[in-house]
């Protein structure tokens, strides 16, 4: 959203509809991918696609003419328009694949965890939350691209390299995306859900971005608000499931 406002100087409705967009293709494409799609095929695409991302900014693929170097509208031309929402889609299928199998995959690995699994189940706590707070203060958007395109990296070649060891994968990750596909006319009565929920990762960032960040001498980063709405919404998610099931 920031990037899009500040950047492409789009205004709020439109920037709020690739967002939207792009939201829902991550959340739908899952009932399909999950027959499809298996534990590299998530990380690969989502490296791919922010790749695609870094060199979507203005600094990387200039205009020809003008040789461009700005943070402005002037300085985006057709080619990183078409970068831009190649990365948005590829992203998409990354989270896609993350939503199907990274939560039964970690389930698998972790029933007796190494120290070694301790702390990497560490360091996506901890790498997450140091990002939130530097990245902020720098100011390329390209470099914000590229730094999580190069974490991404890494990540994806730590994951391959303990492909051997890793344990496999029942069919079950199967029966319960047949169970899913049997609830999507239930799911389509939470249609109105949905609009709600979107209104966090497009106006409740735009309001963030417009208010006083300062807490005494600390100012919070803008992603800091983000993290704190989607942990808000998940323990919010988990406390009315574990109260309706107990009225069940």
């Amino acid at each position: 959203m920031t990037y899009l406002t500040n950047v492409w100087r789009l205004n709020l409705t439109h920037a709020a509809a690739i967002v939207n967009m792009f939201t829902g293709a991550a959340t739908i494409m899952p009932i399909v991918l999950a027959f499809l799609v298996n534990s590299f095929m998530g990380d690969f695409w989502m490296l791919l696609g922010m790749s695609f991302l870094a060199m979507s900014t203005p600094p990387v693929l200039s205009n020809v003419a003008g040789n461009c170097s700005a943070y402005k509208p002037d300085c985006i031309g057709d080619a990183q328009k078409v970068l831009f929402y190649t990365a948005l889609a590829l992203i998409a299928i990354g989270i896609s694949g993350h939503i199907t199998s990274l939560k039964s995959f970690l389930k698998q690995q972790l029933e007796n965890p190494t120290p070694w699994q301790v702390a990497g189940g560490f360091g996506m706590i901890l790498f997450p939350i140091v990002g939130c707070i530097a990245l902020p203060y720098i100011k390329p958007w390209s470099v914000r691209f590229g730094i999580a395109a190069i974490c991404t990296v890494v990540a994806t070649f730590l994951f391959i390299c303990g492909s051997c060891s890793y344990k496999h994968s029942s069919k079950e990750e199967e029966e319960d995306t047949k169970i899913s596909i049997r609830m999507i006319p239930m799911w389509m009565t939470f249609i109105m859900c949905g609009v709600v929920i979107s209104i966090g990762n497009t106006y409740f960032l735009e309001q963030a971005k417009n208010m006083n960040h300062k807490v005494g001498k600390l100012k919070v980063p803008l992603p800091i608000f983000k993290i704190f709405y989607d942990l808000v919404k998940d323990y919010f998610t988990k406390l009315c499931q574990s109260n309706f099931q107990e009225n069940i």
